[in-house]
């Protein structure tokens, strides 16, 4: 059976609740997920400029900056969406150093890392850059035949002595290849 499409947000539920206003509705009732036995986390509403109408707007944050299965990973069949929970840890963790911040320097204290969070924090802002609905739109293609951007020519160069088997891939490693290549500490693997 295959998994049931997803809405990833490309700019996180912890920083769009920021844009939140006070006067929120009332919540509505709780839903049980029979499946899971959880309940469903809350929607809120967050303010949006409608820039066709001019206005000041509220739209739900479960539909905005949000793609229908952006990190789905077909070539991982028993659990397409790991790429999605990977992403929920390090931004739990990167929402408790924000929040710490925000504390801190709403106090003007000084905000001390350590090196963990340090490295989490640069993860986190590095993905940033490329988690974005031009670059899902950019790489999601099932073939390279449908792959038109004007560095084509140097994808496939690449792509052919490694043997990557889509975009998706060949993007992923490269990103997280130049990312660990600036970021880990020399003999630390």
């Amino acid at each position: 059976m295959a998994p049931s499409k997803q809405n990833h947000h490309f700019i996180p539920r912890f920083i769009l609740k920021k844009l939140a206003p006070e006067d929120q509705p009332p919540p509505g009732p709780v839903n049980w997920s029979q499946k899971n036995k959880r309940k469903k986390r809350p929607d809120f509403l967050a303010n949006k400029i409608d820039l066709e109408r001019s206005i000041l707007t509220q739209q739900p944050v479960s539909t905005e900056f949000a793609l229908v299965d952006m990190y789905r990973d077909p070539g991982f069949e028993e659990n397409p969406y790991h790429l999605e929970k990977k992403f929920q840890v390090l931004e739990s963790q990167v929402s408790e150093i924000i929040h710490r911040a925000r504390s801190q320097f709403s106090q003007s204290l000084t905000l001390e890392l350590n090196r963990s969070e340090l490295d989490s924090l640069r993860k986190f802002l590095f993905l940033m850059k490329y988690r974005n609905s031009g670059m899902f739109d950019r790489y999601n293609h099932d073939h390279i035949d449908e792959y038109q951007a004007d560095d084509r020519e140097r994808m496939l160069s690449y792509m052919d002595p490694v043997d990557f088997r889509d975009r998706v891939t060949c993007g992923l490693i490269t990103y997280v290849g130049s990312w660990m290549s600036r970021w880990t500490p020399q003999g630390a693997g």
